[in-house]
């Protein structure tokens, strides 16, 4: 028996199905094999569909890693940068204040040294201004006539009466008149305010400018035992 087939197309548009109206069992055949490979269409898709997410993920993922990378290098290489230039800067600003305490303490060490001077000058300047006080005071007294008598008074005090005769110049003779412990005389080589006295034991000079000397001699004495203790 000759059996006419129909062809249709399904509702879905994917398959054919061939039926006949004399064979039902052919027509539900179709339809099941039309309704798994519709199945299998669409578990293919959600296949693709899973495996397209993932390649998407992956990409996602591994484009997220290659920035964070690059970030990291460059930010690496960022702070290379600022920690060598704060270094550079830390060596110069050490460079410089090692300078400046260097010059400081040669400027303290100077400025002790301009104290030591300056202190022993006023030392010094404050026994010569007592020094000139001293003889300004003397040749006040030697003016008035009296200093060359007290003189020649102490030093035949000091000589202890073995001085026979004072030797003094032409005007301080004069202004002496005589002293009766020894006989006054006069020397033209000496000047005023000079005296040497005679004994049994010879001559030696002990006039206004030989006692000076002495004092000078005793400040400057007196000054250089200061500076020692102060030393020391």
């Amino acid at each position: 028996m000759t059996h006419s087939f129909v062809r249709r197309l399904d509702a879905s548009g994917l398959d054919l199905r061939a039926w006949s109206g004399d064979e039902p069992g052919q027509e539900a055949s179709a339809s099941n094999d039309a309704a798994h490979a519709q199945q299998r269409l669409a578990e293919a898709k959600r296949q693709q569909q899973v495996e397209l997410e993932s390649l998407r993920e992956r990409g996602y993922l591994a484009g997220i890693a290659e920035g964070k990378a690059t970030a990291e290098k460059h930010a690496q290489a960022e702070l290379a940068k600022v920690k060598k230039r704060l270094e550079e800067e830390w060596a110069k600003a050490k460079e410089h204040l090692d300078e400046e305490r260097t010059a400081l303490q040669a400027l303290a060490s100077r400025l002790e040294q301009v104290l030591v001077e300056a202190e022993s000058a006023a030392e010094e300047a404050a026994v010569h201004a007592a020094y000139a006080a001293l003889v300004r005071v003397l040749g006040t007294r030697e003016a008035e006539g009296g200093l060359m008598r007290d003189l020649c008074r102490q030093a035949l005090s000091d000589a202890g009466g073995e001085t026979h005769v004072v030797w003094v110049c032409e005007l301080d003779h004069a202004s002496l008149g005589n002293l009766t412990s020894a006989e006054l005389r006069i020397d033209p080589a000496l000047e005023r305010g000079q005296v040497r006295l005679q004994s049994r034991l010879g001559h030696y000079d002990t006039g206004l400018d030989v006692r000076l000397e002495q004092i000078r001699q005793a400040f400057l004495a007196g000054l250089a035992m200061h500076r020692t203790r102060a030393q020391t």
